[in-house]
């Protein structure tokens, strides 16, 4: 009871501070000194900013370096620093730094050969919008976007990561494994829009073999191919950039979008929104992830979710399988995709869990090369 407590020096934990050196010691008290936040800015070229506020989309986070009830946004320039200044080994060992045990910054995000993905031209992408809690998105401004409709209608979302690959979740397909009740529409932004250039079958359904979903959504991953290939030259429809295999994106601030729900009733069947819309959201180390979820989450998963002034940002059903993206070194790359919530959010304020792409890249790439 008589112990101070601080953000800093712990990284995502709680320092706690015994009384004799809650004065005169080297914190300065559990507000942090000037030395924490000139490590943020000189360190890591970041600036401090309140918990209640966020920052901005591609930065970094971590609550080490600043004051109370502070945290530090670190830009992408800064995270590529993390070997020697925050306490890193490399991208998968030794050290703790701000980011967590296990080092959480890693500087090869780059997997694909091809960087012709993950471009948009459209949206202001580097703004902190409010999915629940959400925004519309321009048309265009996520372009690797698709609907999943099953007999026309709106089931989930998913992403476009080649001209005939889409993935997906696959709880998505818990009402229907029959890949002809299926279609994909693409390039879209109003689903009462739908031209019918835009809609394509589906030549090949893939659920991830030891998917579970009776194990908490375990392997929770799908892939479509598409009856042909779809035009990626336009700025309306684009694939996106899978991740490296050793990436994490833990602390990142990333963006989902998708035409879920707005509102949570259990009692009625959800009502996907008309216009896709866009949620920016800080992806948490696990550690908090187990802390908030009460258990521990699989290493195959992230979590994300996010308390804002217009209230908590979520996805929602309907946002199922879509893409949850961040922003690396000019594209944007498809790291989670939404897998399950807790009554999105409304009443408990739980982050959401995603399948976590990096760790699915063998699967993908095995079934896009024998299909």
């Amino acid at each position: 009871m008589t112990h101070g407590r601080a953000r800093s020096f712990c990284g995502n934990d709680v320092c706690c501070i015994a009384p004799e050196h809650l004065n005169g010691g080297t914190t300065g008290g559990p507000g942090g000194t000037s030395g924490e936040t000139d490590q943020c800015a000189t360190g890591l070229s970041g600036n401090c900013i309140s918990i209640s506020d966020q920052c901005p989309l591609g930065y970094g986070s971590t609550l080490s370096f600043c004051g109370f009830q502070e945290q530090c946004c670190i830009p992408p320039s800064g995270i590529h620093l993390g070997g020697s200044v925050l306490g890193q080994t490399g991208s998968n060992g030794g050290g703790t730094g701000p980011f967590g045990s296990g080092g959480s910054v890693n500087t090869s995000y780059s997997s694909s050969t091809n960087r012709q993905c993950g471009v948009s031209d459209v949206g202001q992408t580097a703004a902190t919008h409010r999915i629940t809690g959400g925004n519309i998105a321009e048309h265009g401004e996520f372009p690797w976007q698709i609907s999943l409709m099953l007999y026309g209608y709106h089931t989930c979302g998913g992403t476009l990561v080649d001209a005939q690959w889409v993935v997906t979740a696959a709880h998505c397909f818990h009402q229907s494994q029959d890949k002809t009740q299926f279609t994909v529409g693409v390039g879209l932004q109003d689903r009462n829009q739908i031209p019918q250039s835009s809609v394509y079958h589906v030549s090949e359904l893939l659920i991830h073999e030891q998917y579970n979903p009776d194990a908490h959504q375990l392997n929770d991953i799908a892939l479509l191919k598409l009856s042909k290939p779809v035009d990626l030259s336009g700025k309306y429809v684009r694939k996106a950039c899978l991740p490296a295999a050793d990436s994490n994106f833990e602390n990142h601030v990333c963006i989902v979008s998708g035409w879920g729900a707005h509102t949570y009733n259990p009692a009625i069947a959800p009502v996907p929104d008309k216009i896709l819309n866009k949620a920016v959201l800080t992806i948490l180390p696990k550690a908090q992830c187990d802390y908030f979820i009460g258990r521990s989450m699989y290493d195959t998963n992230y979590c994300a979710g996010e308390n804002g002034p217009n209230g908590f940002r979520d996805v929602c059903q309907g946002d199922s399988g879509g893409p949850f993206v961040c922003y690396q070194e000019g594209h944007w790359e498809l790291v989670g995709i939404p897998s399950y919530n807790f009554g999105c959010g409304y009443q408990q304020k739980l982050p959401a869990v995603y399948t976590k792409v990096s760790r699915y890249l063998d699967w993908i790439h095995q079934k896009m090369q024998t299909h």
